[in-house]
């Protein structure tokens, strides 16, 4: 017989119960036992309660529910870069990888706002557009919010977008995502000589 004492599920790596002395069907009432846990994000606390029951407490003041901490499996939430060298038409291929929270590569479609900036921790637009734009290479889709400044990025079903990006003269900029918890992602220099 089991009994519920908690209205919220977290999501452990691993627990397992390990009975302590003879194995009879009183035993979790009479003998003794010990839980072992692993939780991936110390997200609580396991104890026994003055009642004798083993009570599953948050840390920190969470409040959210496991439906709500959910919400966020398979959402990008950090990316990689691969900034390519400038070829013959004046153009640099940036590669983006969407990842998930773990920092496995995203397994879905995702989406994210993304915007050219003149500086390295994306405090600013882009005061100039590139000469010859911005425009989806082979993967995802781009659109445009500000022309050749800003855009909503969409990847492939594997996380994949990369853009091209136009220039006849010498610029530097770098791409800045926007994920979706808020916090920018700036590629490294992308810059035309």
């Amino acid at each position: 017989m089991s009994r519920s004492i908690s209205k919220r599920a977290f999501r452990l790596r691993s627990a397992w119960l390990e009975l302590v002395g003879p194995t009879t069907p009183d035993n979790a009432k009479t003998g003794a036992a010990r839980l072992y846990y692993d939780d991936v994000n110390n997200l609580v606390k396991i104890s026994k309660n003055g009642g004798g029951y083993v009570e599953v407490v948050a840390r920190n003041g969470l409040t959210a529910s496991s439906a709500e901490i959910n919400k966020l499996d398979g959402a990008p939430l950090d990316a990689s870069f691969v900034v390519g060298a400038e070829t013959g038409g004046n153009t640099i291929n940036v590669a983006i990888q969407l990842k998930d929270a773990d920092g496995a590569d995203l397994a879905v479609r995702g989406s994210v706002f993304t915007y050219l900036s003149d500086d390295a921790n994306g405090d600013s637009i882009a005061a100039t557009a590139p000469s010859g734009g911005i425009a989806i290479g082979t993967d995802g889709l781009a659109i445009p919010v500000v022309a050749n400044k800003a855009f909503q990025l969409t990847s492939e079903a594997d996380g994949d977008i990369d853009v091209n990006i136009v220039e006849a003269a010498g610029a530097t900029w770098y791409l800045v995502l926007v994920l979706p918890n808020g916090l920018l992602k700036p590629s490294a220099a992308i810059t035309f000589v």
